[in-house]
């Protein structure tokens, strides 16, 4: 048996601000949703708050394992094929692992 993932603890980082192009405007970027405590603080920083950027939550599962959710693609009804984001605060010879869990190009409608 897996470990069942607890959706409440992943964090909504579109809820924050709102989607933003800081490269046209004089405003400086957005703060970051979450920020090391010191050096050896190696937990991720994710950002997607950029144009393109889709992801939508992240929830640290252990200490090199992450479950992330996408946004659905533009002028789809559910559909989520790509994905796109930023990640600092990573080491050198580190394994990461990423669980997109929504990640579909299509999906079944059961009746």
């Amino acid at each position: 048996m897996g470990n069942k993932i607890n959706l409440e603890n992943i964090v909504n980082l579109k809820k924050k601000s709102p989607i933003k192009d800081f490269s046209k405007t004089d405003e400086k970027e957005p703060s970051p949703y979450y920020i090391p405590i010191n050096n050896n603080d190696t937990t991720l920083v994710f950002e997607s708050r950029f144009e393109c950027g889709n992801l939508l939550a992240v929830s640290k599962k252990s200490e090199n394992e992450y479950i992330l959710v996408v946004q659905d693609d533009t002028n789809t009804t559910g559909y989520n094929q790509w994905f796109f984001f930023k990640i600092s605060n990573t080491r050198a010879n580190m394994t990461y692992h990423f669980n997109i869990i929504n990640l579909v190009k299509f999906k079944f409608n059961f009746q």
